[in-house]
C-alpha cells in the first residue's frame, strides 16, 4: 500500500512519545531555551487546560524548550510528567510572546492548520528538517514515517544480521533537494514499518507536504517501529 495513502489516514493520538523526542534530542544544544519559574507555572496551567486530565504538576513535571530552525514564531515544548506509570511525554508548539500553545496530536493538522501564524521559514537549508518534522508527527498503524539521512544501529529492534545492516547502510543516504516551479522537490529515504522506501516529496511554498511517489527498496527488515502512543 502506498506511503501517501497511509500518510493521509493518520489517526489522532493522545500521548506523543518516542519519535519527536528523538528528533528533539538530535537538535543542536544551542537550540535549547531555559524557562523561568513563572513561565513554567504558566505553561503547566495552559497544557493542563488542553488535556482531559490535569496530569502535569509543578513538582513532577519537566518542561524542555527547543528552537526550530524552520519556525520563526514558535518553539517546541516538551512536557514530561512523572505522576503516571510509565511517565508520559507530550509535545506542543509554543509562542512565548503571547503564550499561545498548539498541542501536537499525532497528525499533521496542528502544523498545517496553523502555518499562517507559525512563521514558516522555508529554504534549501530548512526544507528537509521541516519535512522530517512533519512526517515524524504523523501516526499510522505501522508507526511513523521517518525521513532518514544517516545509519545507526538504533534503527533496529533487535540484533540484525550483518547482511541486514549492510542493506540499510547501502540504502540510507542524505536527501536531495531541487527547487522548481515554486516548489521544493525532495528525493529522500523513508523508513516505514519493516520497509525502506525511496520517496519523492513535494513541499509547496505554503508549507504543505505531499508524498507524490514512492518505491520500495527493501522489506522484512527488523526496523524499530516508532509509535505515538
Amino acid at each position: 500500500m502506498k506511503l501517501s495513502g497511509k500518510y493521509c489516514k493518520s489517526a489522532i493520538i493522545a500521548i506523543i512519545t518516542m519519535t519527536m523526542i528523538s528528533y528533539i534530542s538530535g537538535q543542536n544544544q544551542q537550540n535549547m531555551q531555559y524557562l523561568t519559574e513563572k513561565q513554567e507555572q504558566t505553561l503547566i496551567k495552559i497544557i493542563n487546560s488542553k488535556s482531559t486530565v490535569e496530569m502535569f504538576t509543578k513538582d513532577r513535571t519537566i518542561l524542555e524548550v527547543n528552537k526550530l530552525s524552520f519556525f520563526k514564531n514558535y518553539v517546541m515544548l516538551t512536557a514530561t510528567t512523572y505522576s503516571t506509570i510509565p511517565p508520559v511525554t507530550m509535545l506542543y508548539l509554543w509562542n512565548e510572546a503571547n503564550d499561545d500553545v498548539i498541542k501536537m496530536d499525532g497528525s499533521h493538522d496542528p502544523i498545517f492548520d496553523n502555518l499562517n501564524k507559525l512563521g514558516l521559514i522555508l529554504n534549501n537549508i530548512t526544507v528537509v528538517p521541516y519535512t522530517s518534522f512533519v512526517l515524524d508527527c504523523v501516526m499510522s498503524e505501522n508507526g511513523t514515517l521517518r525521513l532518514t539521512e544517516s545509519y545507526n544501529d538504533d534503527i533496529f529492534t533487535d540484533s540484525p544480521t550483518e547482511k541486514q545492516k549492510q542493506t540499510l547502510k547501502n540504502l540510507i543516504r542524505p536527501a536531495k533537494v531541487i527547487e522548481h516551479d515554486g516548489k521544493f522537490h525532495i528525493d529522500a529515504i523513508i523508513l516505514y514499518g519493516s520497509s525502506v522506501f525511496q520517496a519523492n516529496i513535494e513541499v509547496n511554498a505554503d508549507g504543505i507536504v505531499k508524498i507524490s511517489e514512492e518505491t520500495e527498496l527493501g522489506s522484512g527488515l527488523p526496523i524499530r517501529p516508532i509509535f505515538l502512543e
